[in-house]
């Protein structure tokens, strides 16, 4: 179902009375509750039902305008679609002018402690490997546009930011446009020589993303396209630090966790794949190669876009930015020199 039909962020509620009319129409309009599951970073979602604790709901998911810029809202829509085709996210409802809706999933945000369990991690590494064998319905070939999405980001980076104390810090102690420029060609050609395999990729893993039931369902498709297959499990990897203005990256997996849970990825992916596209089990040394390498790309990239929401919207994500690109620069050389076994 599609509506012309824009809902207010700040009073949603009459929006969401015309569109249940459409959408659930044996609901009585006076009677629908709405409760914010959280006021998030990057849109609102509102879950909405006749009973606050009915599990007849429906999701509601409004964009923040300033994100509009960054976000390829089509792309987003046939995400949903494709993955839910694969019964790994919420069927899709309906969309509106500034969002859409779907099914609300009975389940809970996926944790730190959640994700090291055995049935859960199991499950992450299965759901993840099915979406990177999902073919978009377009001749068009596979290509990352990563670099590419680096290089326009740090052209969006301004001069000053608006915030005196932020932008003392951000003066001393952030990169300037011509050495992150200079740092994003040395990432690429390294990481271009890896060769890793370009697949349809959630594009943000993180465990706020992911819910579990018994299994595991993904939300949140703006940034899912082809990407590089190791930057897609790395991004998965990094988020276990939390998306705070106090990361703990100590929490994310060691090597050994994510040994494990590639085994259980490239099982998976083998599954799904034709004989040519199969990775030899053996492999795993070479996929966690390039997984930790590819690390660094996401680091940059959060990086960027942490001081980028501080500047350009009401996202304010300048604190995190600043630490994943000091995490960058912290592991570069490590990275670099690792090869595989």
């Amino acid at each position: 179902m599609k509506s012309n039909l824009d809902i207010s962020i700040k009073e949603p509620l009459i929006g969401i009375r015309n569109l249940m009319k459409h959408l659930r129409p044996e609901w009585k309009p006076e009677k629908i509750q709405m409760t914010f599951y959280t006021k998030g970073k990057v849109n609102t979602l509102i879950k909405c039902s006749e009973e606050k604790d009915s599990s007849d709901a429906v999701v509601i998911r409004i964009y923040k305008p300033e994100m509009s810029q960054f976000v390829d809202r089509e792309a987003e829509i046939l995400a949903n679609q494709l993955i839910a085709q694969k019964n790994y996210s919420p069927t899709l409802l309906g969309i509106f002018n500034n969002g859409f809706c779907y099914d609300f999933i009975n389940g809970q945000t996926v944790d730190i402690k959640l994700a090291k369990t055995k049935a859960v991690w199991k499950s992450i590494a299965c759901g993840m490997a099915t979406i990177h064998g999902i073919h978009k319905p377009t001749s068009s070939p596979k290509k990352s546009n990563l670099f590419k999405v680096l290089h326009n980001l740090i052209d969006l980076l301004p001069e000053n930011l608006p915030d005196s104390v932020k932008n003392e810090q951000y003066k001393a102690y952030f990169p300037t446009k011509e050495s992150l420029r200079k740092e994003i060609r040395e990432l690429q050609f390294h990481l271009d020589q890896i060769k890793s395999s370009i697949v349809y990729c959630h594009g943000d893993p993180r465990l706020e993303n992911i819910l579990w039931n018994k299994k595991i369902t993904f939300i949140d498709f703006e940034f899912t396209d082809y990407n590089y297959q190791a930057y897609d499990i790395a991004a998965h990897f990094n988020s276990y630090a939390g998306f705070t203005d106090d990361p703990d990256f100590s929490q994310c997996p060691d090597q050994t966790f994510q040994l494990k849970w590639l085994q259980e990825y490239i099982k998976q992916w083998n599954k799904n794949q034709n004989q040519d596209s199969k990775i030899p089990i053996d492999n795993v040394d070479m996929l966690y190669i390039q997984v930790r390498k590819f690390s660094l790309a996401t680091h940059m990239m959060l990086g960027i876009s942490g001081i980028l929401g501080s500047a350009l919207s009401t996202v304010d994500l300048f604190v995190y930015g600043m630490k994943r690109i000091e995490q960058y620069f912290q592991h570069k050389q490590q990275v670099f020199d690792l090869k595989s076994q």
